[in-house]
């Protein structure tokens, strides 16, 4: 018998319930029964890796409706010229596959080596931060060819007007923007030593119309990210021709980092 002073003893917890997650079914067969069969891995375009694994995520580079190493399709959706193709023909470019990738060498060093420094963080033009990070993993906002406050070049690439930017000058800009990007991870991550590897870059191109050259500009962003971080630089990648940027730039840059442990909230 409790005395009187005796709390009352309390009710067991109820056990809570189970969340369920999606249902997952044998993806191979239902790729057989579609009469489908996973291609070979499409070569890249340029300097990036087809795909990227980290932790329990995997980023693709951005793929095209590639069939046996043809491009099945290429024009325009919407229109009517003579590069038109209609909307039945684009649903059908079918996407394409994946695969994975890492050791990460000291990317302080590597800068050391190639004569740079990481530049101060630049200045968000508008209501965001440079970079932010979550768990693991750190998202840049995109990233401008600045240097000391400055917007080195402007101008639309690949076309003959007055704002012209031809390719090599815009590479330059990308590998600028890519380090500053590399600037805006180091803010959040405590250093690039904490970088366990680059998981995906975005390269945005102001490009004048018709013109299909962003990979090899995107090129001057990959280059100096395998320079800094060697295989662990190895990424996924998109190469985006827009109309225009921010402040009349050519590029812009985006990267996706994966750290060595999380960071604390």
């Amino acid at each position: 018998m409790p005395s009187p002073g005796d709390a009352a003893p309390q009710p067991a917890a109820a056990p809570q319930p189970a969340v369920p997650g999606p249902v997952v079914p044998d993806p191979d067969a239902a790729l057989a029964r579609l009469g489908l069969t996973l291609p070979a891995v499409p070569a890249p375009l340029a300097a990036y890796v087809p795909a990227v694994a980290a932790g329990t995520t995997v980023w693709t580079a951005g793929q095209l409706p590639f069939v046996d190493g043809v491009l099945t399709v290429t024009g325009i959706v919407g229109g009517d010229g003579p590069d038109a193709v209609d909307e039945a023909t684009a649903t059908a470019a079918a996407p394409q596959p994946a695969v994975p990738g890492p050791v990460v060498p000291d990317p302080d060093a590597a800068l050391a080596r190639l004569g740079l420094t990481l530049p101060a963080v630049p200045a968000p033009l508008a209501a965001y931060v440079p970079a932010v990070a979550a768990g693991t993993t750190v998202w840049t906002a995109g990233q401008l060819p600045f240097v000391d406050g400055v917007l080195t070049v402007t101008g639309i690439v690949g076309g003959d007007g007055p704002d012209a930017v031809d390719e090599a000058t815009a590479t330059a800009a990308a590998r600028t923007a890519a380090l500053n990007a590399l600037s805006a991870v180091a803010s959040v991550a405590g250093g690039l030593r904490n970088v366990a590897r680059i998981a995906k870059i975005t390269v945005f191109v102001a490009s004048a119309p018709g013109w299909t050259g962003q990979p090899r500009v995107a090129d001057g962003a990959s280059r100096l990210i395998g320079e800094v971080f060697g295989d662990a630089g190895r990424h996924a990648r998109s190469a985006v021709g827009v109309s225009g940027l921010p402040a009349g730039s050519p590029v812009e840059v985006e990267v996706v980092a994966v750290l060595t442990a999380p960071l604390p909230v």
